[in-house]
Order: C-alpha cells, then sequence, then structure tokens
C-alpha cells in the first residue's frame, strides 16, 4: 500500500498499524474518530509532550499504560476480565507510538485532529498526498519526482503538486515530456496542470507531431459531443466508421476549415520540422502559436470550453485566437441537434468574443497607437487576415462595435487623407462635396485635405520649425489682446489651436503626383 489511513480501527487494525509502521509505510491517523485512532493519538500525544524523540520509560511504565489500560477498559468493558489481552492490546499500542516517535520514523505517523477548524475532510485526498510525500524526505531524485508529479495529476490536486514537486525542484531538473502533457490534456478536469507545464516552460510545438495530434482527436472520437457533430454532421462519417490514415492530412483540415473559414491550418510537414528536427519557417514563436491554436480548437471539438481558456491566456495573440475560437463555437451550434447544446455553445461563443473585446478595449485604454497595431497585424497563422477581417467573418457584432474598432474602420476607409471642417461662418459643405471636388479639382486638396504617411496615424504630420515661429508671434500679438490672468497657459493652447485650424493652406505639402496618387487611392474617394 502506498499510504494508510487509520478511521475508529479495533483489535485487526493494530496489528497492521504495528506491521506498516516497521516497514515505515505512512500512516494517517484520524484523531476523533474513536476507537483505535484516539488511543494512539493520546497515546502519541502524551509522549510527545516529553519532548521530541525523546522516549521516557519511566513516565510510559508509571502513567501512560495505566492511563491506556482504563481507557481500553471504556472503549470494551470485556477487556475488565482479560487481563492478558488487555495488556498485550496496550504494550503494541505503546510499541506503535514508540515507533513513530523515532527520529527517523516521524514523518510517517500523522496525525490529523477531525475536531480542528483547520480540518477540511473534503480535501482529504490532498492530506493522504501530503502524507506520502512527507514519508518520503527531502532526497527525491527526478524519476520519484516524475512519479510524485503523476500521482498528484492522477489524484487531481495541483496545489500539493505545486507544493511539494516543483517548489521542492528549483533547479528544474525535472523535465516534463509529451506523455505527461497528454496526461493533462485528455483527462477532464486537469486544467491547472496544463497551465503549470505551460509555466514551467513546456513548449507545445516541440512535441505536437502529426502522429499525436491524431491520437487526440482518435480519443475525442469517444465522446458523444465530437462524434455527433463533428464526426457525423460535419464530416458526413457514420457511427461506426474510424479515423484513416490520412486523418489529419485531408479531414482535420476540412473539419477546422469548416469551423474557422481558414484554409490549410494544419500543416503536416512543419509539424514534423518543428518537432522532430526542430527546423523552422518562421520561427520558434510562430511555431508555438500555431501549435497553440490546434490546441485550443481541438479542445473547442471536445468542448472544453475551460482548457481553451487556459490555451488563450499562453498565446501571444490574445485577440484573434479569441476571435477564432469564438467563431468556432458558433459554427458548432448550427450542427448541434439538441437545443440546450447549442445554446451552452452559443453562450461559450459570446464568452471567448467577450475575452477578446475585454483585451482590446484595456490594450485601447493603455496605448492607443498599440491597439491599432495589434487589429493592423497579419500573419500566415490567421491566413494573412486581421482581427477585424476575422471579426467580420464571424459576424462579431460586440467586438466590431468597440470604438477602437469603429475608429480604426474609419480611418481604413479614408485612407492616407483626412478632410477637414473648415467651416465659413454659415457655409459648411458636406463631406462627400468636398471629396468629389478634391479628385477632380486640384487646387481645394491644398485647402480641405491633409496627408498622412499611415491610414492609422492619429496626429498630422509636425509642421516645419519656422511656421511654429511665426505662429508663436502671432500668439503672443493675441494675448497682449486678451484678458490677462492666472490662465495664460490655457489661453495659450486655446489661440494655438485656433490658428492651426484657421490656416487655410498646407504649410509643406507633398508632391502633386503623390497627392492625387493619395486622393484617388482612398477608399472614401472610390465609394463616392
Amino acid at each position: 500500500p502506498l499510504v494508510s489511513l487509520l478511521v475508529c480501527g479495533g483489535i485487526g487494525c493494530l496489528r497492521l498499524c504495528l506491521d506498516h509502521l516497521r516497514r515505515q509505510l505512512p500512516l494517517l491517523v484520524l484523531e476523533g474518530s474513536g476507537g483505535l485512532a484516539d488511543l494512539l493519538a493520546f497515546a502519541y500525544r502524551q509522549v510527545q509532550r516529553r519532548g521530541p524523540g525523546v522516549w521516557d520509560a519511566e513516565f510510559v511504565e508509571s502513567f501512560l499504560k495505566p492511563e491506556l489500560t482504563s481507557r481500553l477498559c471504556l472503549l470494551d468493558p470485556t477487556y475488565r476480565e482479560k487481563a492478558l489481552a488487555r495488556n498485550l492490546f496496550r504494550d503494541r499500542v505503546v510499541e506503535c507510538v514508540r515507533l513513530a516517535c523515532q527520529s527517523d520514523q516521524q514523518a510517517v505517523f500523522m496525525l490529523v485532529d477531525m475536531r480542528s477548524q483547520a480540518c477540511n475532510l473534503d480535501r482529504l485526498d490532498e492530506i493522504l498526498l501530503k502524507a506520502v510525500f512527507k514519508a518520503q524526505g527531502r532526497a527525491a531524485h527526478s524519476g520519484q519526482r516524475k512519479k510524485d508529479l503523476l500521482l498528484t495529476l492522477d489524484w487531481n490536486c495541483p496545489d500539493v503538486a505545486m507544493t511539494e514537486v516543483f517548489l521542492k525542484d528549483p533547479s528544474c531538473k525535472l523535465q516534463v515530456d509529451w506523455a505527461l502533457f497528454e496526461e493533462a490534456l485528455v483527462r477532464p478536469g486537469r486544467e491547472q496542470f496544463v497551465r503549470m507545464l505551460l509555466d514551467r516552460g513546456f513548449q507545445v510545438h516541440k512535441a505536437l507531431t502529426p502522429r499525436r495530434l491524431k491520437r487526440l482527436f482518435q480519443r475525442a472520437l469517444n465522446e458523444q459531443f465530437f462524434r455527433s457533430v463533428c464526426w457525423e454532421a460535419i464530416l458526413g462519417h457514420s457511427p461506426t466508421s474510424r479515423l484513416g490514415m490520412a486523418f489529419v492530412e485531408r479531414e482535420l483540415g476540412w473539419l477546422l476549415e469548416t469551423l474557422t473559414g481558414l484554409p490549410e491550418l494544419v500543416d503536416v510537414q512543419e509539424l514534423w520540422m518543428n518537432a522532430a528536427l526542430g527546423i523552422y519557417t518562421r520561427g520558434p514563436s510562430a511555431a508555438e502559436r500555431r501549435a497553440l491554436v490546434l490546441l485550443s480548437l481541438w479542445a473547442c471539438c471536445s468542448r472544453r470550453p475551460q482548457l481553451g481558456r487556459l490555451l488563450w491566456q499562453a498565446c501571444d495573440q490574445p485577440i484573434q485566437l479569441a476571435l477564432l475560437v469564438s467563431m468556432a463555437y458558433q459554427r458548432l451550434a448550427h450542427y448541434a441537434h439538441q437545443g440546450n447544446t447549442r445554446q451552452e455553445l452559443l453562450d461559450t461563443s459570446q464568452e471567448f468574443s467577450a475575452m477578446a473585446t475585454g483585451v482590446l478595449d484595456r490594450s485601447y485604454g493603455a496605448a492607443t497607437c498599440r491597439a491599432y497595431d495589434v487589429l493592423s497585424e497579419q500573419s500566415p497563422d490567421w491566413g494573412y487576415r486581421t482581427a477585424v477581417d476575422i471579426a467580420v467573418q464571424a459576424q462579431n457584432r460586440s467586438f466590431l462595435a468597440h470604438p477602437c474598432c469603429q475608429k480604426w474602420i474609419s480611418n481604413l476607409f479614408m485612407g492616407r487623407i483626412s478632410v477637414r471642417e473648415l467651416p465659413w461662418g454659415s457655409l459648411a459643405l458636406p463631406l462627400w462635396l468636398k471629396v468629389i471636388l478634391c479628385a477632380f479639382l486640384v487646387f481645394p486638396m491644398y485647402v480641405w485635405v491633409r496627408f498622412k504617411s499611415d491610414p492609422h496615424e492619429m496626429e498630422y504630420k509636425e509642421e516645419a520649425d519656422m511656421d511654429e515661429e511665426e505662429r508663436e508671434g502671432e500668439e503672443d500679438a493675441l494675448l497682449q489682446e486678451g484678458p490677462k490672468g492666472n490662465d495664460t497657459k490655457g489661453a495659450r493652447e486655446a489661440v494655438s489651436t485656433l490658428l492651426r485650424e484657421q490656416e487655410l493652406f498646407l504649410p509643406s505639402p507633398p508632391p502633386l503626383w503623390e497627392m492625387v496618387h493619395l486622393m484617388w487611392s482612398a477608399p472614401i474617394t472610390k465609394f463616392w
């Protein structure tokens, strides 16, 4: 046995407890459960009060044995007339306590007070595991640590794995392999272990081969959701058919393209090169991102949203991945036959959509330019599509309604031009008329249009220093005529803004041919 648990107990249990202590097996005693457990707990605490590791023979003979005899008679009145059996039972209890108090076996014997507020028997599995690890001692090699980690994974105790395995391995001698990571992936409720292994530095792309990817979907085929929705409804297979030899090369790509709209999402040759040879076409970070995308979609097909959230947290492009998973859940809902299953899939889709919107909102609040860069980024992992393109394909209105997306789309529609308002009294021309006049009559571009180096540029180009000096002179003249007080700085900024808005012509316009090219290449010009 790995560990022994004594709850109450009688005469036969005492012989087993004594045998386990002699073999140095961990013994966990639940104090307060009655019977033999309370006798052992009482004797052990009385001896420990004399000092840890101290065996006082006089105290045992004069106090402990008589007290145990009286308690034994109260526990079982038949022992009052059986002096020989009573003394034999009492001596065995004393022998158990003597073995437990030895310096080299103090880690083997453990007491758990059930009457204590700190005792939570709902987490008895963690108490048992800690007893096992405490009995092992400090000297544990890497092979033993791996066995301990597998034990905590089997018992689903991530807190014990962190405190008893990972924290006791500061030099990182424990090497996490694919077999361990796969166990954490496929077993339900082990998401925290996946997080710990990824935080430990496990790189998925170095272990995810096409054969292992196929084995993951082979296990998913045993689940009702994958078989009924993905295997039968989407791929059109019969309930009794199995995965073919070319499942990863053909059917898996078709399945993922149906859910995400991205062709060639699974590149078998690239997976082999990354895992077996360590050769990368676009770098280790891109290979790791692609591997996390495949695992996230596998979790989506297996209907494990909690695992998908964990893998999403490990991705370096969370907005795109969240939008992709949201679209996959939304399309899976169309193939689900049961109403409650369809609603759960739609709710999960909305949850991942909210995750993408939340990341964009925080990025937009922290750095607007960085948020625009994220929306403009195009990667081969997403089929050279931006986050807005993925949201449009998924019809994700909540993400597209974000102010950052709206401004990004408006800037994209305007191109590299910006049309000024520039009202002259009560006369104000509409935008479409200004665009048409600037497109056909070149001269109005000098008045109404400002050009940008990038469609998503937040500010206009900085003006020349000479123009700034001239404007400062005009500001000083206006400030001398205006009200004087402590608000000179605010008045200066207001006057500077007013002068900048009233400028009629460009201070340093680009060449004429470039102005015409930028004007006619803008989407708003083509639209009107």
